[in-house]
């Protein structure tokens, strides 16, 4: 099963504050995912290798939002 995602450039549009998404980070010529949110004019991220915040968002390229939980199935 092939699952797309629709990225949105920041250049186009900016998701609503506060709320988490998964974005992507471009620094040193290089790109990565991770789950963040955007507040008033700084994204905070939920990364060990990263700080809090970002320093300006021209690092942030694009973002998606995040996909919905499987569902639990109950075992009989």
């Amino acid at each position: 099963m092939k699952i797309t995602t629709k990225w949105i450039s920041v250049k186009d549009r900016l998701p609503d504050y506060n709320k988490m998404v998964l974005l992507t980070i471009k620094r040193k010529g290089k790109q990565s995912i991770h789950v963040g949110k955007l507040e008033k004019d700084s994204w905070y991220i939920d990364s060990d290798s990263l700080s809090e915040y970002l320093i300006t968002n021209d690092n942030i390229t694009h973002w998606t939002n995040l996909p919905s939980t499987p569902s639990i199935v109950k075992e009989k």
